[in-house]
């Protein structure tokens, strides 16, 4: 493999074949064959793991451009929306760039070739061909009908202000539809009654939460790091649901930085809840079930907090929605 074999913030997706994907993310700089620790590359190969073997498939093998999420289609195509990257002039920033691959070639879809554009939000529920999200990184998802899904993150709202952002927004036949959730940054969530749907309900603004889809469609959200009042990052552990237009408080606590429950290792308990956290890694089995992996979890100590650091953490969990 190349030498950006080492990465972090790659977006990888497994295909109906079983395959293991893995596009961009950052890496260290290198001077001839030394790292730099100083420089972070962006990058735009794109890989695949299968029958024990990496294979380098396109995309440069020097920093270029990295998306950041993206999502798997019910026929196979993946979608990746956005991400901290390089834009065309090669300025980085986040982005708000909607691409697809399928049959081997990628498919710019819609959005910007330039970074740090502001929101077109229009009217909430009316899809629009001027619709567009600002550049973001954020968690989004794919339905059971193909439609593209993408909600908050880090990113620039309707004023081209930069923060974190609750707001819900679904691609479909070429036109984006904003769904829920405010056009500006930093909005706190209304969590309404737990277990009960309300048209009212949002989640708080965040970015780096799990999405994913269960067996009936529905979109799921967990966890996410969102600001506080003092303008620093708090951890969350919340569960939403997305059905029927409207969503709904499942699990998990409204307040922040919530410490896990463990229970029983290998045994379900309604009880049972991870930490709080941000920058996990999942996936989804054949049976619709989450699986959850580490993470950063909240801090302890006065030194950690006034450093911002957290936690690394390496539970797995599961999830049977």
């Amino acid at each position: 493999m190349s030498r950006y074999t080492h990465r972090y913030g790659a977006t990888r997706w497994v295909d109906t074949s079983g395959k293991l994907w893995l596009f961009g993310g950052a890496s260290y700089a290198f001077n001839g064959s030394t790292p730099n620790f100083s420089v972070l590359d962006h990058l735009n190969d794109l890989w695949k793991y299968t029958a024990g073997q990496w294979t380098w498939v396109q995309g440069s093998n020097v920093g270029n451009e990295s998306g950041n999420y993206g999502t798997l289609g019910p026929t196979g195509d993946f979608w990746l929306f956005g991400g901290d990257a390089l834009d065309s002039t090669g300025t980085p920033g986040y982005l708000n760039d909607l691409w697809k691959y399928s049959a081997g070639q990628w498919t710019w879809m819609q959005g910007s070739n330039v970074g740090l554009q502001s929101g077109v939000y229009g009217t909430q529920g009316t899809a629009s061909p001027t619709n567009v999200p600002g550049g973001r990184e954020q968690s989004t998802w794919t339905d059971a009908s193909g439609n593209f899904w993408l909600f908050g993150g880090n990113g620039y709202d309707s004023q081209g202000n930069r923060g974190f952002l609750n707001d819900l927004w679904k691609f479909s036949n070429g036109q984006w539809t904003w769904i829920s959730g405010s056009n500006l940054i930093n909005q706190p969530g209304v969590y309404g009654n737990q277990g009960i749907a309300s048209p009212g309900n949002v989640p708080r603004a965040r970015n780096s939460g799990v999405s994913w889809v269960d067996a009936s469609g529905n979109l799921w959200l967990f966890g996410g790091g969102a600001y506080n009042s003092s303008g620093s990052t708090d951890y969350r552990d919340d569960v939403w649901k997305f059905s029927a237009g409207q969503w709904t408080w499942v699990a998990g606590s409204s307040a922040a930085d919530q410490a896990g429950t463990y229970g029983i290792l290998g045994t379900p308990a309604a009880s049972n809840t991870p930490e709080a956290r941000f920058h996990e890694v999942s996936w989804t089995d054949a049976a619709g079930k989450l699986w959850l992996f580490g993470g950063n979890t909240p801090t302890t100590t006065a030194a950690q907090q006034a450093e911002g650091l957290g936690y690394f953490q390496n539970d797995m969990w599961t999830y049977q929605p």
